[in-house]
């Protein structure tokens, strides 16, 4: 310490007012070397770290040298031969006689994690040298900033490894102050692409150098830098990436970026990073051009600050045309009915919003235009572009009700809604139901989570769960529900199991019937059953085309001795990939009034619903009613009037009817849907966009 207090009053004497580290000993030691020694590879990407750790290092030593500072590296090659022993590297070290010893170092878990973590000898708050543990602080707090990770540590690697005594073979017989910087998770695809960009090595060892600089009571730097990461907005990565980031979004290979008024330029790699940096910079006002080979020019504004990185991140693509926020789908759909009283609203537009642009802009209104009072919003659904929300006490029956979404909304990459959303609904009547309850989900009586079902394929299991919850419930306390999320587009079968299975009796009057909280992921759902043989009985329950709580029936004429054993949802190729449902009060010998189910009752009118979603990619839905038994034709046209494709052609029975149209081998553009069935005929419009 007296040493360093010494160095500390010479470089001062120096010069007051720059950055000198005259006198200062610093021992780099880049960590690993060889690709056939102790090193760490990522075959993802080729990634190897100990040429990570090297680069690093010969940056740091060429800035630190830059300002004055003695300094020695364990090796500046990278072969086998240079993997030193830690013993090897400690006594060079300490001959070496340095103020300072610092080990960089990548890190590595299990590829879904990207913190910083800075290691001292001892424990936590008992470090060897005290002054590694407030090195380290600084450190980690540099690093982060310049890497942007999750989180930051600080820790002592007695109390880290859990060893209850130093355990680092780096710093055992170590002279001096040390520490060893895992600046960031190489097993992390999308940060170990980055870290094989020079660029990117170096910022780190500016990260390093001003720890250093303010560890020996230097002022800041003089200049900042800029540095920045590009992405398409348009295209996404195909591996994982940590939520709630912008890592999904694939970054620009090739990119060239040029900084003006200087005109320094950056010359992007191929490594499927998108990053940039320009440092040394004078305090100012500056603009970064960001373009590819014969493409279109972007320009980004940036001030720099003194000592600080300025971020410039964007997004750029000449593959899409796409230049405002837009409406994919909602539920309700415009002028829909038979909407329940205690709906949930779903707004899906084309890209992840920005929360703080919707301050202000979304409005729910009764039919005399009062504002209706909502829950929270389901901030976590922003991302991937959901608008969600629910009004705080149930709608009143019969009435009408509007939803406003004004322009202005913006997402992540700064386009905006240009024109209203606008949904007006009408709430559907009282649905009254009696029957004895055989079931109320009061309680977890036997239900196994999805992932125990060998059934179950192709779901998150992380983002998949069933329990028993007091957040909604038609009678009682709770109600179960049943979050799931599916792995891939199609396919997935999410079953939930019960092993005391539900007897029903040998008299179910022909039917069964329970609430339902629906989540309009227009996936189906299925209940199974056994028979008294013990053979599984699936039957369909519904499309899931609504939310809010509505009350299904099933019929079971032909059946007896059921037992009620399974919950099941089917992926729908054009549903969506996850929801969340509630199920209360399974019911038989029920009696139904108020209720428009088309399993139940005949049709009144002919009706023809606009498809959902629309726009759509590459298949969509549509909903029609026939009030009499006849002979029903839809087809598809395109703007010439030409039939593209037949979906119906035969005699039907009165009763409502769901059926999908794929688009896949259709190009982009306006197409109509016409139904003619009896002297009914009416015709829709739709909008493919791939």
């Amino acid at each position: 310490m007296l040493k360093k207090i010494i160095f500390i009053t010479l470089i001062a004497t120096l010069n007051l007012y720059s950055q000198n580290l005259l006198g200062v000993k610093i021992y780099i030691n880049p960590g690993h070397g060889g690709h056939d020694s102790n090193d760490r590879h990522i075959v993802a990407t080729d990634f190897w770290e100990s040429e990570g750790n090297l680069a690093k290092g010969l940056y740091l030593r060429d800035i630190l040298e830059s300002f004055n500072a003695i300094t020695k590296m364990s090796r500046t090659t990278n072969t086998s031969d240079d993997d030193l022993g830690l013993s090897v590297i400690v006594a060079d070290a300490n001959n070496f006689d340095p103020d300072y010893f610092h080990s960089i170092h990548s890190n590595a878990y299990n590829g879904k994690s990207n913190y910083t973590l800075l290691l001292f000898q001892g424990k936590d708050n008992a470090p060897t040298y005290p002054d590694s543990k407030v090195m380290g602080a600084l450190l980690a707090n540099e690093i982060m900033k310049a890497h942007r990770t999750t989180a930051k540590y600080n820790r002592g690697d007695a109390d880290f490894y859990g060893t209850g005594q130093p355990y680092l073979g780096v710093f055992k017989g170590l002279n001096v102050p040390g520490t060893l910087s895992e600046g960031s998770f190489h097993d992390y695809i999308p940060e170990s692409w980055r870290l094989k960009n020079e660029g990117y090595l170096k910022h780190e060892a500016w990260a390093i150098t001003k720890a250093f600089l303010e560890y020996f009571g230097q002022q800041d730097l003089p200049y900042g830098e800029i540095a920045g990461i590009v992405r398409d907005p348009f295209q996404l990565v195909n591996y994982y990436y940590i939520p709630g980031g912008k890592d999904n979004n694939k970054p620009i290979n090739l990119l060239k970026a040029t900084l003006l008024p200087t005109n320094e330029t950056y010359s992007g790699d191929y490594y499927n990073n998108g990053f940039f940096l320009f440092d040394e910079l004078t305090p100012g006002d500056y603009q970064v051009v960001i373009e590819t080979e014969g493409s279109r020019k972007d320009t980004i504004s940036v001030s720099v600050e003194a000592g600080k990185t300025t971020f410039a991140d964007t997004y750029y693509s000449d593959t899409n045309p796409r230049s405002e926020l837009a409406l994919l789908s909602s539920f309700p759909q415009n002028n829909s009915t038979e909407i329940s009283s205690t709906v949930k609203i779903k707004i899906k537009l084309d890209a992840a919003i920005e929360f703080a642009s919707l301050g202000g802009k979304v409005y729910f209104t009764d039919e005399n235009n009062n504002s209706v009072s909502l829950k929270s919003f389901e901030e976590t659904n922003y991302e991937e572009g959901w608008i969600i929300f629910e009004p705080s006490d149930s709608l009143e029956n019969f009435a009408n009700y509007k939803v406003v979404i004004k322009s202005g909304v913006k997402d992540t990459y700064g386009f905006e809604l240009k024109n209203d959303i606008e949904i007006n609904f009408r709430v559907e009547g009282i649905t009254e139901v009696e029957g004895n309850t055989i079931y109320s989900f009061e309680d977890n009586d036997g239900w196994k989570q999805p992932e125990e079902s060998t059934t179950t394929v192709g779901i998150d299991e992380s983002k998949t769960s069933f329990l028993i919850s007091n957040t909604k419930s038609v009678d009682g306390s709770n109600a179960a529900r049943l979050v799931y999320r599916f792995d891939s587009d199609s396919n997935g079968v999410c079953r939930v199991y019960n092993e005391n299975e539900i007897s029903l009796g040998t008299d179910v009057n022909g039917s069964l019937g329970l609430w339902i909280f629906g989540d309009a992921s227009r996936n189906t759902l299925e209940f199974w059953f056994n028979d008294s043989e013990g053979v599984n009985v699936p039957l369909f329950v519904d499309s899931l085309t609504w939310t809010g709580w509505k009350y299904k029936q099933i019929d079971l004429s032909g059946y007896s001795n059921l037992s009620f054993h399974s919950i099941v949802i089917n992926q729908n190729s054009n549903g969506e990939i996850g929801g969340q449902l509630y199920f209360d009060k399974v019911l038989t010998n029920t009696t139904v009034t108020g209720i428009n189910d088309a399993k139940l009752e005949v049709p009144s009118d002919y009706y023809l619903g606009q498809n959902y979603p629309n726009p759509f990619n590459p298949s969509t839905s549509i909903e029609y009613r026939i009030a009499d038994a006849s002979f029903v034709t839809i087809n598809i046209y395109d703007p010439l009037g030409r039939i593209v494709k037949t979906l119906v052609n035969e005699n039907q029975r009165a009763g409502k009817y769901t059926l999908n149209f794929d688009g896949t081998n259709l190009t982009s553009g306006i197409y109509f849907y016409t139904i003619t069935a009896n002297n009914f005929i009416k015709t829709n419009k739709m909008i493919l966009m791939k």
